[in-house]
């Protein structure tokens, strides 16, 4: 399925308490172990970005993959 469209202004990511709550949930409420996760979840998306890796929209990669 398609990727939704994301203005540049706006994060692409977003979080609501729900989201948080399961966080912590899944980190035994551990708020220093839940950013820590966090954090290393960033890097490892820096790390993709940097070496190229992007997600493209499906109709994109279907154009793409004809082409080739």
């Amino acid at each position: 399925m398609p990727s939704e469209a994301v203005r540049t202004d706006e994060s692409a990511f977003v979080g609501d308490d729900d989201d948080i709550d399961e966080l912590l949930a899944a980190h035994g409420g551990d708020a220093r172990a839940a950013i820590s996760d966090c954090l290393r979840c960033i890097a490892v998306l820096q790390l993709q970005v940097s070496r190229g890796y992007v997600r493209l929209p499906f109709a994109t990669q279907t154009a793409v993959e004809k082409k080739a």
